[in-house]
């Protein structure tokens, strides 16, 4: 467990939250654009803050601390590398702002799920949350 991140595994996890991010718009591109405009930038930002939350939770959750830092440096790295690859013509959309705030929360939401270390929900009065009699 690093305590400090390098540039190198910045750049990789902001090409990984575009990976994802380009293989779900692939996949997703032809249902969205059924919707109206509206609903197809809501599509594409929950899909950017998806990809941004899981590079920023592999990323951070064996880290010791600084976790929501990370995920934002992260979450801006992955803006970045997305406005790089849309300049050489791999992306089609320029829905700059929401695309910006998606990785950015999305790498925030990482961090903080990197830092609690799971990806359980805790629903209250849930079975699985009520303490054992042992």
């Amino acid at each position: 467990m690093s305590k400090k991140m390098t540039i190198t595994q910045y750049l990789s996890g902001a090409f990984f939250a575009n990976g994802i991010r380009i293989v779900l718009s692939f996949f997703l591109s032809p249902y969205l654009r059924m919707f109206s405009t509206l609903y197809q930038i809501l599509g594409s930002w929950a899909m950017t803050m998806l990809s941004g939350a899981a590079s920023g939770y592999l990323l951070t959750k064996n880290r010791v601390e600084n976790h929501l830092l990370t995920g934002a440096v992260i979450g801006l790295y992955s803006y970045i590398v997305y406005v790089a690859l849309s300049l050489l013509g791999v992306t089609n959309q320029f829905e700059e702002m929401w695309v910006f705030l998606g990785y950015l929360l999305g790498g925030l939401l990482g961090g903080r799920l990197g830092e609690r270390g799971e990806l359980k929900l805790s629903l209250p009065g849930a079975p699985l949350n009520r303490p054992r009699n042992e």
